[in-house]
């Protein structure tokens, strides 16, 4: 029987020795009494300190307010559950933890110990936060682009619907308007198709700034001129 609990306990040890994870045995007063060397890494605890350190110490104090809960449903629930909260290692850097707490109970103490086993998801996390940025800003993209629409249909209808109007004038009375007003009209319509034609270039400006990209050409104006035009 000794030989078989000294071979599990062996295995159990080779386990926490080779775990990626960083894994540590806590009391219910928060204090780490054993870890394991990927802990040490994760945190880059001195391997040659002894003596216990508090948990606390390892975690934003933010964060902590929302771990302690975990620790108390382990202790209702006497099963397993998981959080994630922002760590701190020694030198004062952070990084997204995902930490798994499971209750132990101490036969030789008759009470319950809690192991901790944390997981760096720094990369998981910083891929969400900006799989989230990107579909943000997808979403205001998509809404700019949806105000442009209705911004270009408007300005497409407005000197269609006067070129309308110009054409059924000289459809309907060429013979009864004047040669002066007739030039005006046609004028009129010049410019309605010149003015549609500026807007064409400008929707197809927007296009290739959306796909190809463009280059900042900048050019001086007359302010009271272009003002007075518009």
């Amino acid at each position: 029987r000794t030989v078989e609990l000294q071979r599990a306990k062996n295995h159990v040890e080779a386990i926490l020795e080779h775990s990626s994870d960083g894994i540590a045995l806590v009391t219910d007063q928060g204090i780490i009494t054993q870890f394991n060397p990927s802990f040490t890494r994760m945190f880059g605890i001195d391997e040659r300190v002894d003596g216990n350190h508090s948990l606390a110490a390892f975690v934003d104090a933010d964060n902590w307010q929302n771990l302690l809960p975990a620790f108390d449903d382990n202790l209702l629930n006497v099963q397993a559950n998981r959080i994630e909260v922002v760590c701190n290692r020694v030198d004062g850097t952070g990084f997204d933890a995902d930490i798994a707490i499971a209750p132990l109970f101490d036969q030789t103490s008759g009470t319950f110990l809690y192991v901790c086993n944390v997981r760096d998801v720094t990369q998981q996390k910083t891929a969400e936060r900006e799989l989230r940025l990107a579909l943000r800003k997808e979403k205001e993209l998509n809404e700019l682009k949806t105000q442009f629409v209705a911004m270009v249909s408007h300005e497409f209808r407005t000197p269609l619907a006067s070129m309308q109007t110009s054409t059924d004038l000289l459809y309907s009375y060429y013979n009864r308007i004047s040669m002066e007003r007739r030039n005006e009209i046609i004028l009129r319509i010049q410019s309605e198709i010149q003015q549609l034609t500026i807007l064409l270039g400008d929707v197809l400006t927007v296009a290739k700034a959306d796909t190809v990209g463009l280059v900042l050409d900048i050019s001086t104006i007359d302010l009271n001129a272009f003002c007075t035009e518009v």
